[in-house]
């Protein structure tokens, strides 16, 4: 399961919880025959009060595990935040199997906010100098995540721009 499924699940375990421990607070209260809650400390309870007393009992004592489990769900979830921090725009990464500055890409755009890919420039090695390839690429957020890492930007020595070149070609 990933973090955000995690803390979904805790969330909602514990507001659920939180709302059994404010309906049926952990004490029995007894009630009369007409199902009013009686608010002196002695009196004898009614088949009908002993049934409502068992019934809260019994959800305000499962209230105190579920809260329990709502904190270990979001546990893990807290600690894995790094497995799903996004990058953002200007970031520089190196494939972790990448051997040298042409590898670096830069990321330049996230798409919209569930997009599942960054738009990035490549970088390659013209004549010996580090030139930024302006053609969009797309890059999957999860392998980002998983076979990149960030690094500081290299200081480009120019900027290819596909586009440019072969308008300039056609003319």
């Amino acid at each position: 399961m990933t973090a955000t499924v995690l803390n979904v699940i805790g969330l909602s375990l514990g507001a659920l919880a939180a709302v059994l421990m404010w309906v049926f607070p952990p004490r029995v209260q007894l009630y009369t025959d007409k199902g009013e809650p009686v608010v002196s400390f002695i009196g004898n309870a009614t088949e009908q009060g002993l049934r409502r007393a068992k019934w809260q009992s019994m959800l305000s004592k499962i209230s105190i595990p579920m809260l329990v489990m709502a904190f270990a769900l979001q546990l893990p979830a807290a600690c894995s935040t790094s497995v799903d921090q996004d990058f953002k725009i200007g970031d520089c990464l190196i494939r972790s199997s990448g051997t040298g500055s042409s590898d670096i890409v830069q990321i330049v755009a996230t798409g919209s906010p569930g997009a599942p890919f960054y738009k990035v420039f490549t970088s390659l090695l013209a004549d010996g100098k580090l030139v930024q390839a302006q053609d969009y690429q797309s890059l999957d957020k999860q392998s980002a995540r998983t076979d990149y890492a960030k690094v500081a930007c290299p200081r480009f020595q120019g900027v290819f721009s596909p586009d440019a070149y072969l308008s300039g070609k056609q003319k």
